[in-house]
């Protein structure tokens, strides 16, 4: 498999697994006989000769790439301790979700009790806005009143005033 000649050879198994879960599943519709009878043994039945045969290859060949031994600075690692290091960049990665999950989830519990907060203060608002709005109704309303009681009060002071 080519993953194994470019040095990815830690990648040939997890790569033909979940290919056949994906087929189980029946999402890569037409590929199961090659999995089957092309894929599968080239990833699992390495040490066969059928393999040898379909490859050529010969388990030196399946070393650690060039690109590997770039990325290691200058140290001599196998094919397994790239896969290691990769599992540790998982394993660091899957923490590091896990933290932000638990971020997440405190800063929307702080944001919900900020909302529940400020909503209830915004309901007093809204309470009081309208207390306010039937008081100054109520006040306008006596004002005109008022207004009109002084209208007609002035009216009768203007008739007394014209009678005598």
């Amino acid at each position: 498999m080519c993953l194994g000649e470019l040095g990815f050879g830690c990648y040939k198994k997890p790569l033909v697994s979940q290919l056949e879960k994906e087929i189980e599943k029946g999402k890569l519709i037409g590929c199961k006989q090659s999995l089957y009878d092309f894929w599968k043994p080239l990833a699992f039945e390495e040490d066969t000769p059928a393999y040898k045969k379909k490859t050529k290859e010969e388990p030196e060949d399946r070393t650690a790439s060039v690109f590997f031994e770039v990325m290691a600075q200058g140290e001599s690692a196998s094919d397994g301790e790239y896969c290691e290091k990769w599992k540790e960049y998982l394993r660091e990665e899957e923490k590091y979700q896990t933290e932000l999950k638990k971020w997440k989830k405190q800063f929307d519990e702080k944001m919900l009790k900020w909302k529940e907060e400020n909503l209830v203060r915004w309901e007093r608002l809204k309470k009081s806005r309208k207390e306010m709005e039937k008081y100054a109704a109520k006040r306008a309303k006596m004002l005109k009143a008022k207004e009109k009681q002084k209208k007609k009060e002035e009216a009768k002071e203007k008739k007394k005033q014209k009678q005598k």
